[in-house]
């Protein structure tokens, strides 16, 4: 399947996930009120069925506004090139077209596997859009009155037809065809809001604007897990996450168990973690807010877990180097190409990096993050370089090795080697340079072409 066919049936999809999965939610949140019908859900919740193991909703207007989301745009460069071509394929504009989506996973009509459907409300080119799925070998049709783009499974591994379905005025379905049709089919009979258990869970999120609620034992049964796996995870039956994106995140993760008995396991399980994470942040003021945000609570079989992050977290490095007299620069990293990478292991690779400098470089000191393609059309060539006090040979022969040490009172010296192994990951090449009472300098080398892992 080429690029523009990705876009288009899986752009709707991706504003959804990538909000509330990847733990970017402020990039794609918010809900206003002109979202909901008189009952007080999403007027789209008509088209979900009744026995939906898992709904979410996510608004994306509002968080394009949101001071959070101008702090990110500034944080995390090169997005506005991904977003222009979004736009050129598909004819959306992510930032003024879409108002909100809902989405959803039924069981298939096999029922071995759940089939998923994302419903977006917003401004769409309909023409541009159907004249795309035709170059790529879309069928349009019309079922029951609705107008719907097809597309078979292809060479890619897809086992199943992708459809997406023009519903309304401003409202379009993207799912499989079976389950696209079933929600045509169900629309003005028996729905979600028929769910007792399900809708006491959605009206229960407090001052959320984006949430995803759901039966956790029912999408276990089907992950087909190792059984020595399996036999870990907690008796949890269902399960919601919720988020309020303004300035900062709140957001609060809730489960029901079996019993009162496994939700005190839970609760101490997760205890212990923090327990771990509290002491792991006692060294590290840029961890400490958002360590210190978590809470957990809940009684009976409830169990639950808050936090409040400020928009400051964001910048901790900067915070933390303000503080050491440091000056944190970055150079060409705005005219960096894109590359297909596990953005959430990159950036903790590169913080790595950052974070063990900051302590190292000497008041008025800088730590600049450079980027350039080199060589042009192979590689993208990242560089971390401090004026600090330098690394001993004994301490960089080691230092990207199980066996590497730390210059730092109570470092374990791991941060490199982990460092390493995601760049491994993206069949990239790491090296350093240091001398003693000059500097560091880190160079990352990134393919152009990804591996194929990274692009399913």
């Amino acid at each position: 399947m080429t690029r523009r066919t990705r876009y288009f049936l899986f752009g709707s999809i991706t504003v959804l996930l990538v909000g509330l999965c990847t733990g970017l939610v402020a990039y794609y949140t918010g809900l206003p009120m002109g979202a909901f019908s008189r009952a007080g859900q999403p007027a789209e919740f008509s088209y979900v069925p009744a026995d939906a193991a898992l709904v979410a909703y996510c608004d994306v207007r509002q968080v394009m506004t949101s001071d959070l989301r101008q702090k990110l745009r500034q944080t995390l460069p090169n997005k506005e090139q991904g977003q222009a071509e979004f736009e050129a394929a598909t004819g959306i504009n992510l930032e003024r077209d879409i108002d909100h989506v809902v989405a959803f996973l039924v069981p298939s009509q096999s029922a071995e596997h759940y089939s998923g459907m994302v419903l977006a409300n917003g401004t769409f080119n309909v023409v541009k859009l159907e004249a795309l799925a035709r170059d790529h070998g879309g069928q349009v049709t019309e079922y029951k009155g609705k107008r719907l783009i097809t597309r078979g499974p292809d060479h890619d591994g897809e086992a199943h037809d992708m459809t997406v379905a023009f519903i309304a005025p401003g409202l379009v379905a993207v799912g499989e065809t079976p389950t696209v049709k079933r929600a045509i089919d169900g629309t003005g009979g028996a729905n979600i809001t028929t769910n007792a258990e399900l809708m006491g869970l959605v009206r229960d999120l407090d001052a959320s604007n984006a949430w995803a609620v759901g039966r956790f034992d029912a999408l276990m049964s089907h992950a087909k897990l190792p059984q020595g796996v399996a036999g870990q995870i907690p008796a949890i039956r269902w399960f919601s996450a919720s988020a309020h994106v303004n300035g900062g995140l709140t957001g609060q993760l809730r489960a029901e168990t079996r019993d009162d008995q496994a939700a005190q396991n839970l609760r101490d399980v997760v205890n212990g973690f923090l327990g771990l994470a509290r002491m792991q942040a006692g060294s590290k003021p840029e961890l400490q807010a958002v360590v210190n945000s978590l809470q957990v609570s809940g009684t009976g079989k409830t169990v639950s877990l808050s936090f409040s992050l400020p928009a400051e977290v964001i910048e901790t490095l900067d915070w933390w180097a303000d503080q050491k007299g440091v000056a944190i620069q970055t150079s060409g990293l705005d005219q960096v190409p894109e590359i297909v990478a596990d953005e959430r292991r990159l950036f903790n690779a590169l913080y790595n990096l950052i974070n063990n400098a900051i302590p190292e470089v000497p008041r008025g000191g800088r730590i600049t993050i450079a980027g350039k393609e080199e060589p042009v059309g192979v590689s993208l060539h990242i560089t971390v370089a401090d004026t600090g006090k330098g690394i001993p040979p004994e301490i960089r022969d080691t230092l990207f090795t199980s066996a590497a040490k730390s210059s730092k009172r109570g470092g374990s010296g791991l941060g490199t080697k982990i460092v390493k192994d995601v760049v491994d990951a993206h069949n990239g090449k790491i090296s350093v340079e240091s001398e003693l009472g000059i500097g560091t300098t880190f160079h990352i080398y990134l393919p152009l072409r990804p591996l194929q892992s990274l692009m399913s």
